[in-house]
């Protein structure tokens, strides 16, 4: 089979292109950006475009819609480590014809390739697109995190670590505002790790506010002399009255839980999104 691989980690493309060179394919070209991609297409006519979501100069999804408006007859099957369903969601409804997670090895991108291309009676392969491929992790990732949307099933506690997570508190920050031990909250964090099925905070912050886990809302005090929750949001530029809100975290919580203030020590300030 031609492929045409478009990822920009030369590395990759050069190690996965010799892999499937050994299982009997030809790799046509390893295009670092969809342009070249495209032109790899142009000049090759594969019979199927392998393509990353994450580019320095192009989004993916736009990559995606780029090359299947000029390569009409050839599949795209996105290969890729991204773990964000809604994304990859996406990139299907752009254009592309099979969502494989670059973890699962190359069986199951083949089974994919396999599915997304059918062999007329002639034996000249032609592209087909009988529906959208999901590979099985790819497919688990996706139900496991439309079940967590749609259930609802965080804790009030979870939310509220989001919410504190989005205003940029550290680990002992938001361990002092919660009132609760370190082993507590990064219990909390790997359960929230679990359930969205993220690997660090700056996933888990990105992924909430996608999907609206948490959401900005203007809100300001009801206790007179006590700070503002404005006042209290990392990073706020002045007038700036958005804050995150954990849903399912009443203001009284919130009010009481950021009346414990943090000593402050000679260690200077500490990180964004939570590191110790």
């Amino acid at each position: 089979m031609r492929i045409v691989i478009c990822d920009d980690h030369a590395m990759f493309s050069e190690a996965f292109a010799s892999l499937l060179t050994q299982r009997g394919h030809d790799v046509v070209s390893s295009a670092p950006t969809p342009a070249e991609a495209l032109v790899a297409g142009r000049q090759f006519r594969p019979d199927v475009f392998l393509v990353d979501l994450h580019f320095p100069d192009v989004h993916g999804v736009d990559a995606i819609s780029l090359l299947r408006a000029a390569m009409l007859d050839a599949p795209i099957v996105v290969l890729t480590a991204e773990r964000d369903a809604e994304l990859l969601r996406q990139a299907l409804d752009a254009g592309a014809d099979g969502v494989v997670l670059k973890s699962e090895g190359v069986v199951e991108i083949e089974q994919v390739i396999r599915q997304v291309r059918l062999a007329p009676p002639d034996g000249h392969l032609r592209a087909v697109r009988p529906g959208k491929v999901w590979s099985r992790q790819a497919r688990a990732l996706a139900q496991r995190q439309a079940r967590i949307v749609e259930d609802r099933d965080l804790t009030p506690r979870e939310r509220q670590v989001i919410a504190l997570l989005v205003q940029g508190k550290s680990t002992t920050a938001i361990a002092v505002t919660m009132n609760v031990g370190k082993a507590t909250l990064h219990a909390h964090l790997q359960h929230l790790f679990i359930k969205l099925g993220v690997h660090s905070r700056i996933e888990l912050v990105a992924y909430a506010m996608r999907r609206g886990i948490v959401h900005m809302e203007n809100a300001e005090s009801e206790h007179g002399d006590e700070p503002s929750i404005r006042d209290r949001n990392i990073g706020r530029r002045d007038g700036d009255t958005n804050v995150a809100v954990a849903p399912g975290v009443s203001p009284a919580e919130d009010s009481t839980n950021t009346r414990r203030k943090m000593v402050q020590t000679g260690d200077g300030s500490e990180p964004l999104l939570g590191s110790d």
